[in-house]
């Protein structure tokens, strides 16, 4: 009976203590207003009581880092919202310091384009540094808060008019990343 209780913690330990995932997808910007690429997938019915109208909204936000040894993540990340003008695409490019995906520091760069036809253009470079802490794991899923600084250059050209350029530093404390 011990012998087949050591053995069973020791397969379900192998199988779901996978030490470096492949996968990640990140669950952050809980309050910066609904502009971050964290994963969402929502809907709101919003009333407007001057007119007596309804006014739909819908979000698309996905995200998806790959890694491709532990070192190095490559990903990218996909906004479409119905309040904005256009959807936002965007590449994500990962160093991990310790050079594993969990439980490491982590310093990376995120480059986003956003365009509407004779509107506008939109670009924007951030560069994040943060560290993963290993909450837990569930059936091969690992959990990690990850709380990292960031810092976002941005610049929107309208359609005729001059680039408008801003630059933002912010502490990003309440960051998930989700690890298969």
């Amino acid at each position: 009976m011990k012998k087949l209780l050591v053995a069973a913690l020791l397969v379900t330990s192998a199988f779901a203590h996978n030490h470096n995932p492949k996968h990640m997808i990140k669950f952050d910007g809980f309050a910066d207003g609904g502009d971050s690429a964290s994963f969402d997938i929502s809907s709101s019915v919003q009333d407007d009581k001057n007119t007596d109208t309804e006014t739909k909204n819908s979000r698309v936000a996905l995200n998806y880092a790959y890694s491709i040894n532990g070192t190095w993540q490559v990903g990218g990340h996909y906004v479409n919202d119905t309040t904005a003008q256009a959807p936002v695409y965007g590449i994500d490019v990962y160093y991990n310091l310790e050079g594993r995906v969990n439980d490491t520091c982590y310093a990376a760069l995120h480059y986003s384009m956003s365009s509407e036809e004779d509107v506008f253009e939109a670009n924007t470079i951030g560069l994040e540094y943060g560290h993963r802490f290993n909450v837990g794991s569930w059936m091969g899923m690992h959990l990690t808060f990850a709380p990292s600084v960031n810092y976002t250059m941005n610049t929107v050209t309208p359609d005729g008019g001059e680039d408008i350029t801003t630059n933002a530093l912010a502490w990003n404390w309440i960051k998930f990343d989700l690890l298969f």
